[in-house]
């Protein structure tokens, strides 16, 4: 007889299971009507506590005892619950001592650099635009490069330098609101992260600008150039003024000149810097009265501007004239006990004393390095000469001579002084 396995119940009769499926199915629409805020319960993960009702207590009286009657007291309050008032709790009263306010910075107090914070610029930041001298190239041409750009005006702008550690500098911006910084500390190799952000003085607008500069082996720092005007007591009365100051060594300056201040500027002169870092350039065609602004750009080999200085403003008065700058020439001689230096004469010289020409019969100011040092005058024929006491050293000094009026106004400036033998620099 062959084996027969037994016979399997197949998974649901629906005769048999009809009470499991609808067992599951009021389950079902219980759970969702829970869910879904159907039913008066709470929320899954929320629980309602329910008020329990506390009943006052009522004195109970055994049947098996005779009743007690106390003696009431003199003065003594009824004890029923309704005469019984809840105790009184004294909270402390909390007390609160008032920071001392530090008083605030007045505007026009500086703002102190922080070496780490960097704050954050705000919404009513004026409008800031950024540019770098030089940034039309793959890579900077020197280490300590030129920002500048345009702000809300007389305002103060905030420079990050994003590197270790990080470096906070400001800029002014003057009244067209145009800024501009030169970076003292030369950037490393590689690329630098430079933030430039508004100060906190309230502007129209707001802006964060970034840039990332790239400084490649090899690229040199170039100070930039400055202008060094003298301590005048007023404007010059000539129109075709003598321009001077310095810049780095080896390269050339160029000189831009705009007609009234805000005005973009025009090229006026190229000219290089002498051994000693210094320059000079006489304006040749007379210039219109008014106010004038004058830039000094440093320049490679081929005229790309590398650094600049910042702004110098000079006036040309309505009543001014075509004077020529007075002539200056240097008496020089070797500086004693210096005469020899292996077997030949010492380059090294002082300045003994002036001669030169002027107008007849003017004044005229000795300045060296800026500072005046004395005073002479010029003859009818315009012969001048002066002499130092105690001698000048040759050492890359400055020296100009300042023409003057009778009423002590000055008339004209000098350029660089000259040797006697060659027309050339002082020594």
């Amino acid at each position: 007889m062959a084996y027969l396995p037994p016979s399997r119940r197949p998974y649901m009769i629906w005769p048999h299971d009809a009470w499991r499926i609808a067992v599951a199915g009021a389950l079902f629409l219980f759970l969702l009507a829970w869910w879904q805020g159907w039913l008066p319960l709470p929320p899954p993960g929320e629980t309602t506590p329910s008020p329990v009702a506390v009943a006052p207590p009522t004195p109970s009286v055994s049947p098996s005892l005779p009743p007690v009657t106390a003696t009431p007291q003199p003065f003594a309050r009824p004890t029923t619950p309704a005469a019984v008032e809840a105790p009184t709790v004294e909270r402390p009263t909390p007390t609160w001592t008032p920071r001392p306010v530090e008083p605030s910075p007045s505007p026009s107090a500086p703002v102190p650099p922080t070496p780490t914070a960097i704050p954050k610029p705000g919404p009513d930041s004026p409008e800031l635009t950024l540019s770098v001298l030089g940034d039309d190239r793959p890579w900077l041409p020197v280490r300590n490069p030129l920002l500048y750009g345009r702000t809300a005006p007389r305002t103060q702008v905030v420079v990050a330098v994003r590197k270790e550690p990080v470096s906070i500098h400001t800029a002014q911006a003057d009244e067209f609101g145009r800024w501009q910084l030169a970076l003292p500390d030369p950037l490393p190799d590689g690329m630098t992260w430079i933030q430039v952000y508004p100060g906190e003085e309230p502007g129209t607008g707001s802006g964060l600008q970034e840039r990332i500069l790239l400084v490649i082996p090899g690229t040199p720092q170039v100070d930039p150039p400055a202008i060094t005007p003298l301590p005048l007591p007023g404007p010059l009365q000539t129109n075709i003024p003598v321009l001077s100051g310095v810049g780095p060594q080896g390269l050339d300056v160029l000189l831009e000149l705009s007609p009234a201040p805000g005005e973009a500027p025009r090229p006026l002169a190229t000219i290089p810097v002498d051994p000693r870092g210094r320059w000079a350039y006489a304006v040749e065609e007379p210039l219109a009265p008014g106010t004038y602004e004058l830039w000094a750009v440093a320049v490679d080999e081929a005229g790309r501007p590398l650094t600049r200085s910042a702004p110098w403003r000079f006036t040309v008065p309505p009543d001014a004239q075509p004077i020529g700058p007075p002539q200056a020439i240097l008496q020089v001689q070797p500086i004693p006990g210096r005469a020899e230096t292996s077997g030949a004469p010492s380059p090294v010289q002082e300045i003994v004393g002036l001669t030169g020409t002027a107008s007849p019969d003017t004044g005229l100011l000795i300045y060296v390095d800026g500072q005046p040092v004395g005073d002479t005058r010029a003859t009818r024929e315009g012969d001048w000469s002066f002499v130092f006491s105690p001698p000048v050293p040759g050492d890359g000094r400055e020296i100009r001579v300042v023409e003057v009026d009778p009423s002590g106004r000055p008339r004209a400036i000098s350029g660089p002084p000259r040797l006697p033998n060659a027309g050339g620099e002082p020594p």
